[in-house]
């Protein structure tokens, strides 16, 4: 059977560690979830941010409706699922 995940070590502060567990046993799931949960939450703020940063330029001041903001997400998560399955 093949493994559909992959063991990585992470180093964390005693602190930090401490608080991990702790909201790991409030909210009822394994400190592997609540990582994964940590880490979608920041790759999609990262993809905002790099999706900003690329539309920046571009706007010279525009005011965007939400119909064209959507078709601008659209288009960018478009181009970067074919840039993923170059890779």
């Amino acid at each position: 059977m093949l493994r559909t995940r992959k063991l990585i070590s992470v180093s964390l502060p005693p602190a930090m560690l401490k608080d991990t567990e702790k909201a790991a046993k409030a909210e009822h799931r394994t400190k592997s979830e609540l990582m994964r949960e940590a880490l979608r939450q920041y790759l999609f703020q990262r993809s905002l941010f790099t999706l900003r940063e690329s539309i920046r330029p571009n706007t010279k001041g525009k005011t965007y409706t939400e119909e064209e903001i959507a078709a601008i997400v659209k288009d960018y998560r478009r181009e970067q699922g074919r840039k993923s399955s170059r890779a």
